[in-house]
């Protein structure tokens, strides 16, 4: 079990740290996942079936996402030559479609019951859910502040995406805290019906935004689709400003892996040039591509042209 056991580096004292603000917040989200699975049995709270639901699969990404983050401290994913870009990228698109389904699932739930006109929450019930949701917001909100304190400039794009999800999930915990104490205080029970729906609407939503935006991210990088038209037009633009080089450069291949591009230049050798002038010429376009863009994965590559008969 290589990627589990082997270890090639001793992890920083920032990476340790980074890693416990991880480890710290999912636990915590295990134990609210815990109240909130039982709050909606006793509740019937629409908007906590919701939230459970949306829970699980966050909290899988998490655990998911802190064993990446382990594996990438202590060198155990280096043996992935080309970086660890795709392992994410098809996870992201295995959560994304489980996010959709989920979504789905739950906004079925919410139109039986409004068809239906029959309240399945209780007025205690929706307290319950208001107390339950109110502990999810304060967890939320010490994550999210753990792990802004925990952050860097250097940050890994794992950590990075960590930090957004935790963000997203305060602000909707605060959303959500508005609608249920509404619903807790309101006499009314078609009033607590409809603010209950509409924060379980409002839940479906979060998923299937979520879900859309990361298919939408894993998709391309899996299929290996090209950068975007204006990207690769500003390579070529760099490129061309270099005098000179519009002769050796072949063609031009890109793809995106995360948030970094990952591009290859071909360029021609004839038959009359000396091996000095293509060295120059490839640290040429190396330093130019680098300097525009210094996150690129830059490969270049040689095509031999022979000479005509």
């Amino acid at each position: 079990m290589k990627l589990l056991t082997e270890t090639t580096r001793t992890p920083t004292a920032s990476e340790v740290a980074k890693e416990r603000s991880v480890l710290i917040t999912t636990i915590a989200d295990l134990g609210i996942i815990s109240l909130q699975a039982v709050f909606v049995l006793i509740s019937g709270s629409l908007t906590l079936l919701g939230e459970l639901v949306r829970s699980v699969l966050m909290t899988a990404i998490e655990i998911y996402s802190l064993w990446l983050l382990r594996g990438v401290h202590r060198g155990r994913l280096t043996h992935f030559e080309f970086g660890i870009g795709k392992v994410e990228q098809f996870a992201w698109l295995i959560f994304g479609f489980g996010l959709l389904a989920s979504a789905a699932w739950v906004a079925s739930q919410v139109f039986q019951s409004v068809i239906g006109a029959e309240a399945v929450v209780t007025p205690l019930g929706l307290v319950f859910a208001a107390i339950v949701n109110g502990i999810n917001l304060a967890i939320n909100g010490l994550s999210f502040y753990a792990l802004v304190q925990a952050s860097e400039g250097n940050d890994s794009d794992i950590f990075r995406a960590q930090l957004r999800t935790r963000g997203v999930k305060f602000a909707n915990s605060v959303f959500l805290q508005v609608l249920l104490t509404v619903a807790a205080l309101s006499t009314d029970p078609l009033v607590a019906l409809l603010m209950d729906s509409v924060g379980a609407i409002f839940v479906v939503g979060v998923m299937t935004v979520s879900g859309v935006s990361m298919i939408a991210a894993s998709l391309p990088a899996l299929l290996d689709a090209p950068l975007p038209d204006d990207a690769v037009a500003a390579i070529g633009e760099v490129l061309a400003s270099q005098p000179g080089l519009e002769t050796f450069v072949h063609s031009i291949r890109s793809r995106r892996s995360g948030r970094f591009p990952h591009v290859e230049v071909v360029i021609r050798r004839d038959a009359d040039t000396t091996m000095a002038e293509m060295d120059a010429a490839i640290i040429r376009i190396r330093d130019a591509l680098r300097q525009a863009h210094a996150d690129m994965d830059l490969s270049i590559s040689i095509l031999q042209e022979s000479s005509a008969a």
